[in-house]
């Protein structure tokens, strides 16, 4: 099992519903698409299947590889990230398990594996790796990482795993393997 950590600059983030000019540039070019309901859904590059991340008012967004949003939900953000100046934000860094193809199994990517929350589709490579995240279906290719920020244990089984598929681009981008 490998360490990564988030790298520690300066990030632009915007809540959802506020009227902010990003969130209308980005409903402008069908990338968050307010829903009736009030939810949006929120069109990252890893939302391959025709629908979009589920995300409420009050969330967050990021701007990531190739200029897509990407959803954190609120109270997840807060905890995570010190506000600097309107709209500018460091994530708070921590050590977190980051898995990728060809590398042993660990409790909760095993658990994540055995409980159809994470596949694995070998014959196609830029599919490769498929979760239910976010309120949809989310794909990434082989060489994405996956990174499991959280494990909730009951009696020393695991009951949950938080995870998220991360591109290559992004990973290099935004993280580092700790040693």
């Amino acid at each position: 099992m490998r360490k990564i950590k988030k790298k520690a600059f300066p990030v632009a983030a915007w809540q959802l519903g506020t009227g902010t000019e990003k969130e209308a540039e980005l409903i402008a070019k069908g990338l968050i698409v307010k829903k009736d309901d009030g939810t949006y859904a929120i069109f990252s590059k890893e939302a391959t299947q025709g629908e979009g991340e589920v995300a409420q008012a009050g969330d967050y967004f990021k701007i990531g590889d190739g200029g897509y949003p990407y959803p954190n939900k609120k109270d997840w953000f807060e905890e995570r990230h010190v506000k600097k100046e309107d709209g500018t934000y460091v994530q708070k860094t921590s050590v977190i398990e980051g898995w990728e193809k060809g590398e042993e199994a660990s409790e909760a990517i095993q658990y994540v594996i055995d409980k159809g929350l994470l596949e694995i589709h070998e014959d196609t490579p830029e599919y490769y790796y498929k979760a239910q995240l976010w309120g949809t279906t989310l794909t990434a290719p082989e060489d994405a990482v996956i990174a499991v920020y959280k494990v909730e244990k009951e009696d020393d089984k695991i009951i949950d795993v938080d995870f998220n598929l991360i591109t290559r681009n992004a990973f290099n981008d935004t993280y580092e393997y700790v040693d």
